[in-house]
Parts: C-alpha cells; sequence; structure tokens
C-alpha cells in the first residue's frame, strides 16, 4: 500500500465520479507532482545505532506528538541517508536503484512508503 497525495486543484471528493480517462490522467498528475516533491530529514529526530541497528529517536515538539523510536531496515537508513540534504521522491529513487536490486518494483514502494509514512508522522519535513 501506498497513500498518493493529491496535486494542487485536484479534489477528493470528485475522484469517484471522473470517467475512466480521466481518473488515469489525474493518478499521473498526482504522481508526477508526488515525484518533484523535495523532502528532507526534520531536525528534531536523531539517529543512533545500537549494535547492527539504527534507531530514529524524535525530540523536542516532535517527541510530545511521537511517543516511541523507529528501527530501520537497510533500504531505510539508505533512504535516510539521502535525505540529509534536501531531495525530490525522483532523486532518492534513482539513487536507491543505483544502490539495490529491484525485485517486482517493492524497491520503488518501499520507497515511496516510507517518504509518505515518515514525512507524516513528522520525521521528514517537505520543503516548498
Amino acid at each position: 500500500m501506498h497513500f498518493i497525495p493529491l496535486a494542487e486543484g485536484v479534489e477528493a471528493v470528485s475522484l469517484a465520479t471522473l470517467p475512466e480517462g480521466e481518473f488515469t490522467e489525474t493518478v499521473r498528475q498526482c504522481k508526477d507532482a508526488e515525484a518533484q516533491r523535495v523532502y528532507q530529514v526534520s531536525s528534531d529526530v536523531i539517529k543512533r545505532q545500537i549494535g547492527d541497528e539504527w534507531i530514529l529517536m524524535p525530540t523536542g515538539a516532535l517527541a510530545q506528538r511521537f511517543n516511541g523510536m523507529v528501527s530501520l531496515s537497510e533500504v531505510g537508513d539508505f533512504i535516510w541517508e539521502q535525505l540529509q540534504e534536501p531531495k525530490t521522491l525522483n532523486q532518492i529513487l534513482e539513487a536507491a536503484h543505483a544502490e539495490f536490486e529491484d525485485v517486482g518494483h517493492m524497491l520503488d514502494i518501499e520507497t515511496r512508503k516510507f517518504i509518505s509514512d515518515y514525512a507524516f508522522m513528522g520525521f521528514l519535513e517537505e520543503l516548498k
């Protein structure tokens, strides 16, 4: 599962009633807009290593909203390191494909999900 944010000007209420062709075009526009969004890690998150595991810990105001820690997978750690500097989803996907083998587009799905989930949690900031 992957959440696709709506592109500017697209209203969720009208999506269900769009004819097939218009719906397909709207989904494409939303995915294109998503790929151009720029993200960077939040300054309110600290990454710590415990043995061979990487843990993200919220600090400051984020710690008040998110009461817990996050353990990163190998791909998650790679994405986190990529986002130390502002990058678009397309840039992250390109770097991830250079680093990892992608069987059945799972790398794309995991990368997109990571970014949407961590932005929602406040661990990533979307830059305007």
